[in-house]
C-alpha cells in the first residue's frame, strides 16, 4: 500500500514499516535533450552507506555518516532515523539534473512550448490579461524575487538553513511551470497549470521523487488564489508572483490596470521583527510584521489599481498573516502608508 506523508513517499510493508525510497543519481542529459535514467535503485534510508557521499563514521567505524558537511555542525548518522536529511547532496544533486533538463532541448520541446505559446499571446492576443508578460521574462524575474524571498525567510526563521537549497530547487521548478497553463486556458490557469506540470513531472524519463512531485502541484495550483497555503515554496511562489508587477512586465497597455502597472518602478516584500532574547537562525528577535512596499511615478492611481487587481494588494496580507503569523501588514506606496479598508471596503 502506498500513501503520501509530509511530501515523502513510503512503501507501506513488513508489519507496517516505514521505508524510504529514493532513486540513485546515475542519470544524464543525453542526445536529443532526452534524460534517460541509466539505474534506479530502491535505496532505503537504512542502506544510505551505499551513498556516494556516505562514509564511516571518525568516532565509530560500525556507524555511517554523511559525508556532506557544509551546512553541519558535526557528523550526521545515517541509517538510524526515518528521514532523509534536506541537505543530502544525492537528493539536491538529483532536483538539479531536473531543473536543468525542463530548461534544455529546443523550443518545440515541453514545457518550453507552452511558454513560447504564451510569448505570442502576449504580443497579439486581444485580452487584457496577455498585456502582461507570463512569458520567459516573467518566469526570470519571478525565479530572481523568490530566491531572495527564500534568503529573507531563512533570516526570520521560516526555513531552516540545512533546508534552504532544497527550497530553492523546489521553487525554481514551480516558478518556470506555473504559468503554462495559459497556453491553452486562461480561466483558472492556476489549477491548469498544474495538471499540466504534474502530468509532465510524472513522465518515466524524469527522475524526481513523487512527493516532490506533489509539493511543486500544490505550490502552483495555488499561487494565484493563495488560499491553502502550506509550505515556504508555496509562500514565495505567491509573492514573487504578485511582487512582479512593475511597469518592465507590461508589454501592452490594454485596460486601466496595465496602464497603472506602467507607473510602478519597484516593488519589495519586507519583514520586521521586534526587539528580544528569542534567537532565530539568524538576527534576534521574533517576527512581528511585514510591509508591502511600491515605488511609483507621481501620476499612480492607488485606488484605481487596487479596485482593478486587489488580489495584488490581499494575497500578500493574508500570506504575512495567516501562513507566516505576523501581527501586522501594511501597504506602502512611496513611503506613505495606504488605508486599504477605506479602499476596497
Amino acid at each position: 500500500m502506498l500513501e503520501m506523508n509530509r511530501g515523502k513517499w513510503y512503501n507501506i510493508r513488513n508489519g507496517g514499516k516505514a521505508t524510504f525510497f529514493i532513486r540513485t543519481l546515475k542519470s544524464s542529459l543525453v542526445g536529443g535533450g532526452q534524460m534517460q535514467n541509466i539505474a534506479k535503485i530502491n535505496l532505503a534510508i537504512e542502506q544510505c552507506k551505499e551513498c556516494p557521499y556516505c562514509r564511516r563514521s571518525s568516532d565509530d567505524e560500525k556507524k555511517f555518516v554523511c559525508r556532506h558537511q557544509d551546512v553541519t555542525n558535526g557528523e550526521t548518522e545515517v541509517g538510524n532515523g526515518n528521514h532523509v536529511p534536506d541537505f543530502c547532496p544525492f537528493i539536491l544533486k538529483r532536483l538539479q539534473t531536473v531543473y536543468d533538463y525542463i530548461q534544455s532541448g529546443a523550443i518545440t520541446k515541453r514545457p518550453k512550448s507552452f511558454i513560447n505559446q504564451i510569448e505570442h499571446k502576449c504580443e497579439d492576443h486581444p485580452n487584457p490579461k496577455f498585456g502582461a508578460d507570463h512569458g520567459f521574462g516573467h518566469i526570470r524575474r519571478v525565479t530572481s524575487i523568490g530566491l531572495s524571498l527564500l534568503d529573507q525567510f531563512v533570516a526570520f526563521g521560516y526555513v531552516k538553513p540545512e533546508s534552504v537549497e532544497r527550497e530553492k530547487l523546489l521553487f525554481k521548478i514551480a516558478a518556470y511551470l506555473h504559468d503554462i497553463g495559459l497556453a491553452d486556458q486562461l480561466s483558472n490557469h492556476a489549477a491548469h497549470s498544474a495538471e499540466m506540470a504534474s502530468k509532465y513531472l510524472n513522465d518515466r524519463t524524469i527522475d524526481i521523487d513523487p512527493g516532490d512531485i506533489y509539493l511543486i502541484y500544490h505550490a502552483i495550483s495555488n499561487h494565484s488564489a493563495g488560499l491553502d497555503t502550506k509550505t515556504a515554496v508555496d509562500a514565495v511562489l505567491i509573492l514573487a508572483d504578485k511582487l512582479d508587477t512593475t511597469g518592465v512586465r507590461i508589454k501592452r497597455a490594454l485596460d486601466d490596470l496595465t496602464r497603472e502597472q506602467t507607473k510602478i518602478t519597484a516593488t519589495e516584500f519586507r519583514m520586521y521583527r521586534e526587539p528580544g532574547n528569542f534567537k532565530m537562525y539568524r538576527g534576534e528577535g521574533v517576527p512581528v510584521g511585514a510591509e508591502l512596499r511600491y515605488t511609483t511615478k507621481e501620476n499612480f492611481n492607488v485606488q484605481l489599481f487596487m479596485k482593478e487587481w486587489p488580489k495584488a494588494v490581499l494575497i500578500p496580507r493574508m500570506v504575512a498573516l495567516e501562513y507566516l503569523n505576523l501581527k501586522w501588514f501594511k501597504f506602502i506606496v512611496n513611503n506613505e502608508e495606504v488605508n486599504i479598508t477605506s479602499i476596497l471596503y
